[in-house]
């Protein structure tokens, strides 16, 4: 009996190494089908629920590696290595406040291990602590020089912080180490920084025999399409743009059709609430709540980063600390959980208020103005004027042909699959537009509009009339900072964006 379990636990530790190998070579879903069969037999076994935790991470599943951290942090308490994972993958969900304390916790533990250093140096990168990231980064390659993942968490830093020289410098001595993520970091820098001819690695790059190999060729055509539109080959690059976006809507049945009919209900929608809800009475005690509504790749990020060198303003990205505040106000009160505002009961609109709210002080502290990116929300926009005091929404307008090809340039995690048919993506553009006006039409007083070429064109007249609109002083503020120029970026691509 005696040699039956520890044959039986040599077996799993065995085929647990052997998943860890194949995600090392990132084998995902090899090391998946080895692990998943595994954690039903053996859920109590943290090697095997911590590892898979791993792959889910890896393959950009945030929501099911949290979940798995949580139990692995259950079976196997105070242990660094899982703390400091949770909190990386918090990082991921954009949930700060809950990453910041599973990170602090992991640190009290065990400060000089290697994973709670690079949650650390995680967490300053997604504070937008560049600098300090890139210390932090540096620190742990002089004590782990080869590895993989520090490497490019400072090269990914250094790019941020400007250092795009020494960042190409980083990645180029990585491309033979055949990780994706290094070449599509190497096609987000300028074009001529790095040594290294990206076409040609990505045509050699190593396919996985397993149904990643769809995912990855796909993101390989993304990285060819960046470098050639970059490189000035046009008709090479409008040729790997189709290549990337055709993979993308491959066996997906996507219909266009169907899109379109959804957007027109949209509007139905949104129309009948601004119709019918009233506006949240204005409340001096709490801060200004600003939704930056527009289209993806409209400019929210960057018209965010211009108004977050104001003080008082703090930039929240696309966070879900309202979706997170409806939830757990349903779940507390027994319903079921949902994610948005039109399934919250008049009931539990304080709950959710004081959720909101305290999420928001724990990231902000005493900031005058919470700022939120996230598109969506345009669709509940009368909802959150009737709900939240305080709310306001700057609308952001691009011209649509540049909208559409960098829509058509980025591979997006999860839907947004009209954003890879040039057709579908005009469709959709327009219908934003469309519930854009019917909000501006029908909230003037809450509503701040302006086009992205404007922004570029003069960034201080459009921070100044910002703050005006938000009731905060310009005085004493540093000349408003340089904006990224992409206008224009569409030009040359009209047989693309034709869906030719």
């Amino acid at each position: 009996m005696m040699n039956e379990r520890l044959e039986r636990l040599q077996h799993v530790h065995e085929r647990v190494t052997a998943a860890e190998k194949l995600r090392g070579s990132g084998q995902l879903d090899k090391a998946a089908a080895i692990l998943v069969p595994l954690s039903e037999k053996y859920p109590d076994c943290w090697g095997v629920i911590y590892t898979l935790a791993l792959v889910r991470y890896d393959q950009r599943d945030f929501p099911t590696a949290c979940s798995l951290l949580v139990k692995a942090d259950f079976l196997n308490p105070d242990d660094a290595l899982t703390l400091a994972m949770l909190g990386r993958t918090c990082l991921a969900l954009r949930d700060m406040w809950r990453a910041e304390r599973y990170i602090s916790a992991a640190v009290t533990l065990d400060p000089q291990d290697v994973a709670v250093r690079l949650a650390v140096a995680a967490r300053l990168q997604a504070e937008g602590q560049n600098d300090l990231a890139v210390e932090a980064f540096r620190a742990i390659l002089a004590i782990c020089p080869d590895d993989l993942d520090m490497a490019i968490g400072l090269a990914t830093c250094l790019r941020a912080s400007g250092q795009v020289a020494e960042a190409a410098a980083v990645l180029d001595r990585l491309v033979s180490r055949n990780r994706l993520v290094v070449l599509q970091e190497l096609a987000r820098l300028p074009y001529g920084i790095s040594t290294v001819d990206l076409v040609a690695e990505a045509a050699k790059f190593p396919r996985p025999d397993d149904p990643s190999r769809h995912e990855v060729e796909t993101a390989l055509a993304f990285v060819c399409a960046e470098v050639l539109h970059k490189a000035g080959r046009t008709t090479e690059a409008c040729a790997a743009i189709r290549d990337a976006n055709l993979r993308v809507l491959a066996g997906t049945g996507f219909d266009a059709a169907r899109h379109r009919k959804g957007t027109r209900t949209a509007q139905v929608e949104l129309a009948a609430d601004l119709a019918r809800l009233p506006i949240a009475e204005p409340d001096p005690a709490v801060p200004i709540s600003l939704f930056v509504l527009g289209t993806s790749r409209s400019g929210k990020t960057t018209l965010e980063g211009l108004l977050t060198s104001h003080p008082s303003v703090y930039a929240g990205g696309e966070n879900h600390y309202l979706s997170a505040a409806v939830s757990a106000s349903l779940q507390a009160a027994g319903f079921l959980p949902e994610t948005n505002l039109a399934c919250l009961p008049i009931q539990l609109q304080d709950e959710f208020r004081r959720r909101y709210w305290l999420a928001w002080r724990r990231r902000a502290g005493v900031a005058k103005v919470f700022v939120t990116t996230a598109p969506g929300f345009i669709h509940q926009a009368a909802r959150l004027a009737a709900i939240l005091p305080n709310v306001r929404f700057a609308l952001i307008d691009r011209n649509a042909d540049d909208v559409r090809f960098r829509m058509l340039m980025k591979r997006y995690a999860n839907g947004y699959l009209f954003a890879s048919d040039a057709v579908a993506a005009r469709d959709h553009i327009e219908s934003y537009a469309r519930l854009a006006d019917l909000l501006a039409e029908a909230r003037p007083g809450m509503v701040h509009r302006i086009s992205y070429e404007s922004m570029i064109a003069d960034p201080e007249a459009t921070r100044a009339g910002f703050l005006g609109f938000l009731g905060l002083s310009h005085a004493g503020l540093a000349p408003a900072p340089q904006l990224p120029d992409d206008r224009g970026a569409s030009a040359h691509y009209a047989t693309l964006l034709a869906g030719r």
